[in-house]
């Protein structure tokens, strides 16, 4: 015979409701936990993903920016160095297209010149009239250049060969950096060269002060 419900132990009932009341608890609390999981997970992914892009969007959007900043001011700054370096050149072409050797050859002349080119630019360190032997014809500039041999330097040679020569930044003789303009003449057979060295402190304040306004490229 089957025992019936009513024939089985209370104690045996209670306990079975106890422990099925308490599977239904922990299956709740899972499907809670499951829940908010579910909800934080929908909520949060979005905002990372938006949060994300904006934030590349951002990133590449400064940089460009940025790019383009750093590009247009160097461009403005080549710019303005080869307006410079065009001037003395053409300045110091036509002085000496214009000026023999012998004229310029003498001290008195050749610091009279420089002096009125300092007056209108003041970018001048010195200046030296130059033989095709690489020696001083005439020099007037703070340095003692006078007795010293260019025959064998980088630039005596390149403008003896191109006829005009703008050098790199070097120290030379003096020890000092700086670069140098020459000009190859050509009179009446014979070469000789006008050199000039850019005051280094003028040129670098022209760089520095270089800005870029609403309306283009100023210098102030």
């Amino acid at each position: 015979m089957k025992a019936s419900h009513d024939d089985l132990p209370k104690g045996v009932e209670i306990g079975g409701e106890i422990e099925g009341e308490a599977q239904r608890k922990r299956y709740y609390s899972r499907l809670y936990h499951k829940f908010i999981l579910i909800n934080l997970v929908c909520s949060l992914v979005p905002l990372l993903l938006v949060g994300w892009g904006i934030n590349r969007h951002y990133t590449q959007f400064a940089t460009s920016r940025m790019t383009e900043s750093f590009e247009s001011q160097v461009d403005h700054h080549r710019k303005v160095i080869e307006l410079f370096l065009r001037e003395r050149s053409a300045r110091l072409r036509l002085l000496a297209q214009t000026h023999s050797k012998e004229y310029l050859g003498q001290a008195l002349n050749l610091t009279q010149v420089f002096e009125i080119i300092n007056q209108e630019q003041g970018s001048l360190e010195d200046l030296g009239v130059i033989d095709d032997k690489g020696k001083h014809v005439a020099y007037v500039g703070p340095y003692d250049l006078m007795d010293k041999d260019y025959s064998q330097t980088t630039w005596f040679r390149n403008v003896m060969l191109k006829g005009i020569y703008i050098s790199d930044m070097f120290t030379g003789w003096r020890e000092v950096p700086h670069f140098i303009i020459a000009i190859l003449r050509v009179e009446n057979g014979e070469r000789w060269i006008l050199r000039a060295t850019i005051d280094t402190k003028a040129f670098r304040s022209l760089v520095e002060n270089v800005s870029t306004g609403k309306t283009g490229m100023y210098t102030s």
